[in-house]
């Protein structure tokens, strides 16, 4: 069993560890295992336990999203804070082919946690431009992920992998304001299919997941193509409303 090592940098990682270890499916499972000894300052996890929170990133963009609509500025930079978290941990664990662009998504949410917390941002497109480049380093990180676990036949892992690379790539789409066709989603809904057979380790044929994998390779370079470009510096006015 593969783990990853967390490095205790903010109160966020403190969260998911405790998090993790509040589970008592969870922790059976840890003790049941024998994972790499911590050293001081890292936290070792499970890799399949860490899986459970592939998904976060997301749903903190997305209440940073609406935080900032209601001009909660504080609470949204707090959620754009913690995704940053998940995509440093993700930049950790990736391969050197999609490290660079987590890595720069990272810093770039960061960046922008402070800005909004400062009052230097004004438009909602800031925030979504970044969203979609971050939603599109995980898309890209989970289906290289997916495709080195399918080669080394951990079938499991591919479908938690698969799934959440299709989730990631929608969410992408939604952030640069292109909507998905409607045989776009019809595809989508029938790889998660396959990823389920997958997790759940029956009912699949290798060649339907391949092609899956293959297909969300295909939607991640369209996605990368829809994404604006990233900028070094925005100058922009700081907002008249008071932050929440």
């Amino acid at each position: 069993m593969s783990a990853i090592r967390l490095r205790i940098v903010s109160c966020f990682v403190f969260v998911i560890t405790a998090a993790v270890f509040a589970d008592d499916n969870v922790a059976t499972s840890a003790s049941n295992s024998a994972p790499p000894k911590s050293t001081p300052g890292w936290v070792v996890v499970e890799e399949d336990i860490w899986l459970r929170f592939s998904d976060e990133p997301s749903h903190h963009l997305h209440q940073a999203h609406e935080s900032f609509i209601k001009q909660k500025y504080k609470a949204a930079a707090n959620d754009v804070v913690k995704a940053a978290g998940y995509v440093h941990i993700a930049a950790q664990n990736a391969a050197s082919g999609t490290k660079a662009a987590l890595i720069a998504s990272a810093q770039e949410l960061d960046r922008l946690a402070k800005d909004i917390k400062s009052g230097a941002v004004t438009s909602v497109k800031k925030l979504e431009s970044a969203f979609a480049r971050a939603e599109h380093a995980l898309a890209a990180h989970y289906q290289a992920k997916a495709r080195s676990a399918l080669r080394q036949k951990k079938h499991a892992s591919a479908g938690h992998y698969l799934r959440s690379a299709v989730n990631h790539v929608e969410n992408g789409a939604k952030w640069t304001g292109h909507k998905l066709e409607s045989g776009v989603v019809a595809a989508a809904s029938g790889v998660r299919t396959v990823a389920g057979k997958l997790v759940e380790g029956s009912g699949f044929v290798l060649d339907e997941v391949g092609k899956g994998v293959e297909w969300v390779g295909v939607e991640v370079e369209k996605l990368g193509k829809q994404l604006e470009p990233r900028q070094k510096t925005d100058s922009v006015a700081k907002p008249s409303a008071t932050k929440g």
